[in-house]
């Protein structure tokens, strides 16, 4: 029964692409590549704009105020309303 089950003239083999899918598989292939390339640069961009937005700080002498201490100063001082 095994024999059988490894006989592979048996088996139904997909038939050979045609032109059509292959010029649908190459168009798949360079949207994911085009769309890997723009994630690859927005991620690289954004990772060089905050490293160059903190070395600005720095450089101003900005210091940065922890989280808990805004919203201290935002309980503090409540705008009125006008």
């Amino acid at each position: 029964m095994a024999a059988a089950a490894l006989d592979l003239r048996k088996w139904h083999w997909p038939r050979e692409p045609t032109k059509a899918t292959w010029i649908q598989r190459l168009l798949l292939l360079v949207i994911v590549l085009i769309c890997g390339f723009i994630l690859n640069k927005v991620l690289v961009f954004s990772v060089l704009f905050i490293s160059l937005w903190k070395a600005w700080a720095q450089f101003l002498g900005w210091s940065q105020t922890p989280v808990c201490c805004v919203f201290q100063v935002q309980k503090t001082f409540k705008l009125s309303k006008l």
